[in-house]
């Protein structure tokens, strides 16, 4: 589902190239986030954060 990551990297790696507005960038980070919480509950990924409003880091989940 997320190709070849071979480790943790983080979820703003995933957002579409081209976002040239403040406004795009942020509805960009809520859709990516929510469509990877939805990956997770299904078990398609793993998400983690470090530190309270550090960096979200995903990976695929090790079946």
């Amino acid at each position: 589902m997320l190709g070849d990551i071979p480790d943790w990297q983080e979820l703003i790696r995933f957002l579409p190239d081209g976002l040239n507005n403040n406004l795009l960038t942020r509805s960009a980070v809520a859709s990516t986030f929510v469509a990877s919480l939805e990956l997770a509950k299904e078990g398609y990924i793993e998400l983690k954060q470090n530190n309270t409003y550090g960096p979200i880091f995903v990976r695929p989940r090790e079946m």
